[in-house]
């Protein structure tokens, strides 16, 4: 089976190339943007790279899409990876008013691409400290 964060990229970057299509730009012309080859953009589109996330803004303005765009198809992906969604939620509801789906997104796939046991660990660490935040917030006394 496939890792989560090779089938995030895979479907990304088949969105990517259809709309690229779409809008009639050449691979090469969003890469040189990049200060990029368009081969190393095509990487973007294959699913064989993740996205560097500063190059996000720029993709995003060739595609003609907002960034959120770029997550919004993975919901499905994550669910399948252990525990990550819980803990994006955890997140979630320790934002004082509410969420950044964007940075929420980033947060996910991020997590997604750590090894099970470690980003376990990690999970666990970040559920504890976001569970003293929300405490604190609530009883503000007790800081």
């Amino acid at each position: 089976m496939k890792p989560v964060s090779d089938t995030i990229r895979a479907r990304r970057g088949a969105r990517m190339f259809a709309r690229r299509r779409q809008m009639g730009i050449s691979q090469g012309e969003i890469g040189n943007e990049l200060e990029m080859s368009g081969a190393g953009y095509g990487m973007y589109e294959r699913g064989i790279n993740g996205i560097d996330i500063d190059h996000l803004p720029t993709i995003a303005r060739h595609l003609d899409v907002p960034i959120k765009w770029f997550f919004e198809e993975h919901g499905a992906a994550w669910a399948s990876g252990p525990d990550v969604p819980a803990v994006v939620q955890r997140i979630s509801d320790a934002l004082p008013g509410g969420p950044d789906r964007e940075w929420l997104a980033s947060i996910a796939e991020a997590l997604s691409q750590i090894p099970t046991d470690r980003r376990r660990v990690i999970e666990e660490r970040v559920s504890i400290y976001l569970q003293g935040l929300v405490d604190a917030a609530r009883d503000p006394s007790s800081t």
